[in-house]
């Protein structure tokens, strides 16, 4: 990597931290169904931010009592981790490099506040054609029956924008960083 391209790198990456933060502080609203993401294109790379209340993805804000609740928080945890409910458009031959997935009131790890509990994730992907990158397809209506909303924040090489998933057209435009 030579100079030039790892300024640009710090630069974008720290654009992208203090948009995120400030995104993060604009969107921790706590409502039911609604799942917000913060996505960034950053030269081959797509970063994505997710967080929401768990009752979006489970029906409840609690740790799971019966078996059925169990399960249902299985599937979920499962879900959100396998980086499938997130798919850029195959052109772009995108890989998904990492996810990290919180999601502590569900894992037994800590208990709700006030009755309320959000999952939070972080997804990482690395594409090798990156300059074919149109849209991010989202399988959170299709796999969560709780889901009432998908809203994205994007940074992309057309610049900021925000954009709500509809169940019937579930893409976000992306542009690829060029």
């Amino acid at each position: 990597m030579n100079k030039a391209t790892l300024k640009y790198s710090v630069a974008v990456a720290a654009s992208f931290t203090s948009i995120t933060c400030a995104i993060a502080q604009t969107h921790h609203h706590h409502e039911h169904g609604i799942v917000r993401l913060d996505v960034a294109v950053d030269g081959p790379h797509i970063n994505v931010l997710l967080q929401s209340p768990l009752d979006s993805f489970v029906g409840f804000e609690r740790a799971p009592r019966t078996d059925a609740e169990k399960k249902r928080a299985k599937d979920a945890l499962d879900a959100l981790r396998s980086g499938v409910l997130l798919q850029p458009n195959p052109q772009a031959g995108c890989t998904l490099n990492s996810v990290e997935v919180a999601a502590p009131v569900l894992e037994g790890k800590a208990k709700e506040k006030g009755g309320h509990a959000d999952a939070e994730a972080s997804y990482v992907f690395t594409c090798t054609a990156i300059e074919k990158l149109t849209a991010l397809n989202t399988l959170f209506y299709q796999t969560f029956k709780h889901t009432k909303k998908v809203e994205a924040q994007v940074i992309d090489a057309k610049g900021q924008h925000k954009v709500s998933v509809r169940k019937k057209d579930t893409a976000i435009a992306l542009h690829a960083a060029q």
